[in-house]
């Protein structure tokens, strides 16, 4: 006998196996209850813990949303959350991303022991260092910085003919930038581009970085084969013959044990290179802005410029030192703009930090927000004004110790720090020695790049360059 429905041909249940209806419906209900214990238990890990948090998250996002679909930066998301913590009293509280804990550092001390501690805590943004940066910082000598001075002297009349023209700003500082690192380092000039081409692809935000971040990857292998091939090819070259040169090149291959060492190696000098022009263009970015919002502090860097050009006939290291205005006003730009925002670290393994009542477990992610701690009024008055003054030597000793920082303090950004700050002097040194700068917009108002990573202004920046007469 055959079966016969009990439903009506129009009806959808006469179509449909009701077991396998049945069956679908119950798995679906089971399915979305196990989502949604889920999401309670990773939810719940900081009353679990009993530490303080940001608002409800909202999954899958957690608390990072604006910054998943650009309408905010991860530095200034921690900027507003450390301030609303401070003000709370908390020593250090915690945010989702997506569905994993992060824990912000507020306290001084605790930012302080994040940052200078990698016997317990993970970079997770980068690989893990094969380099002993401290023996590259013993051979990180002045004659260096003095190969990067040179370097920028020899290709100034480019920048001052670009500036001139109607290239933009952003290209013209990528390109000065990149081969004076190039000569710096020791690579050929055709590696500029590369190095121009991998910044912009670094320094790059969105859903992906975020994902790799909770989920611990790291970046994949440099695809930038030839300036690879180039580099492994020139570190061979002075291992086998024994030739020595006065470049950042040596001194990292001067590192060198073994040949399983160099592919490690080579990933980290490009690595040192891409960062010290994101750096170095951001910085001078901003500080051509400030500079150019500042007429009075510009009048007074481009008078101490004049007076140092009509003394001396060109610029080195031990006359660079005299220019004791520039080093303030680029200080202060590192200050307000740190090209490092922020820091995350993993710890190794479960972390007891019984001075601050805070116990880490290894899967939970740390942040410490370097721009909070720069813009922070209790370390720096009135943050948000543009004011050189605090670095003068009767002034500095004002400035409260570790809290300023804007490159981090681990060995690497060590580097990075010398590189990056010569790097700007002799780029603002060398556009005021010509050029002021100018707002073509009195009243604009200067906003961060939201798909950059690190500290970058939204461009392009309503700056406009007159050539100075004598």
């Amino acid at each position: 006998m055959s079966y016969c429905s009990p439903y009506d041909k129009t009806s959808f249940l006469y179509y449909v196996d009701e077991n396998k209806l049945f069956s679908g419906i119950t798995f679906f209900t089971f399915a979305v209850i196990g989502v949604f214990c889920y999401i309670l238990r990773c939810y719940s890990f900081f009353e679990k813990h009993k530490i303080p948090r940001a608002v409800t998250p909202f999954a899958p996002y957690g608390n990072i949303k604006d910054i998943l679909f650009r309408n905010t930066t991860m530095y200034v998301f921690l900027w507003k959350y450390y301030n609303k913590f401070k003000r709370k009293g908390y020593k250090f509280a915690g945010f989702y991303l997506f569905f994993k804990p992060g824990i912000l550092a507020v306290h001084p001390s605790l930012t302080f022991k994040i940052l200078s501690d990698d016997r317990g805590f993970d970079n997770v943004s980068r690989k893990k260092n094969v380099l002993d940066y401290k023996k590259v910082l013993r051979m990180f000598d002045d004659s260096i910085l003095q190969q990067l001075i040179e370097s920028s002297n020899a290709i100034k009349p480019s920048l001052e003919e670009q500036l001139a023209g109607k290239t933009p700003l952003k290209e013209v500082l990528y390109g000065f930038l990149a081969e004076s690192s190039c000569l710096t380092f020791g690579f050929n000039k055709g590696s500029a581009d590369v190095l121009t081409k991998s910044a912009d692809e670094k320094i790059r935000s969105g859903f992906w970085h975020y994902l790799k971040l909770v989920l611990s990857f790291t970046k994949s292998k440099s695809s930038n084969e030839d300036l690879r091939n180039f580099i492994k090819d020139v570190c061979g070259y002075r291992k086998k013959h024994d030739v020595r040169e006065k470049d950042l090149l040596q001194c990292f291959t001067d590192t060198l044990r073994d040949d399983r060492e160099s592919e490690g190696i080579i990933d980290e000098i490009i690595e040192i290179a891409v960062e010290n022009i994101i750096y170095s263009c951001s910085t001078v970015l901003f500080c051509l802005y400030e500079l150019a919002s500042n007429p009075d502090i510009q009048d007074d860097l481009i008078g101490e410029i004049r007076r140092f050009n009509k003394n001396n006939s060109t610029i080195n290291l031990d006359n660079l030192h005299h220019l004791i205005y520039l080093e303030a006003v680029v200080k202060e730009t590192l200050r307000k703009y740190p090209p490092v925002p922020l820091v995350t670290k993993k710890p190794k393994e479960d972390y007891n930090m019984n001075d601050f009542g805070l116990d880490l477990p290894k899967s939970c992610l740390i942040f410490a927000t370097i721009f909070g701690v720069h813009h922070d009024p209790a370390n720096f008055p009135d943050p948000e004004a543009f004011d050189p003054d605090r670095f003068f030597e009767d002034n500095i000793k004002y400035i409260k110790p570790n809290t300023y920082f804007p490159f981090g303090l681990d060995s690497r950004n060590t580097i990075g720090f010398r590189l990056t700050n010569v790097h700007v002097e002799l780029c603002i040194f060398n556009i005021l020695s010509s050029f002021r700068v100018d707002l073509t917009k009195k009243d604009h108002v200067l906003e961060f790049d939201n798909d950059k990573l690190v500290t970058y202004p939204k461009e392009p920046l309503p700056l406009r360059f007159e050539l100075l007469t004598n």
